[in-house]
């Protein structure tokens, strides 16, 4: 089967230094590829390791919806500025 991992965000006002530098460094379009100039830790994005977690069944939640997905949800929390939501949002949907 397929897993699915869910990282919970909070909206403090202390941004996200691992997001920050993803957005900033990003390729021009969503889903291209090209190499960052400088490294991007994809650990600073989640909360603690060795934090408690939650799993159950369930699908994907992107189109076909495939059922069969064991989802993994993190209990604690990492910081996120709704700023950085915003662009975020904007970048996916190539805004």
């Amino acid at each position: 089967g397929r897993g699915g991992r869910g990282v919970r965000m909070e909206s403090p006002a202390t941004p996200n230094a691992g997001l920050a530098a993803a957005l900033k460094y990003a390729p021009p379009k969503a889903r291209e590829t090209v190499p960052s100039p400088v490294p991007i830790d994809p650990k600073s994005l989640l909360p603690r390791a060795g934090g408690a977690y939650i799993r159950y069944s369930g699908s994907l939640t992107t189109p076909g919806c495939n059922e069969g997905v064991e989802w993994y949800v993190m209990l604690d929390t990492t910081s996120i500025t709704p700023e950085q939501v915003l662009q975020f949002a904007s970048y996916i949907s190539g805004g």
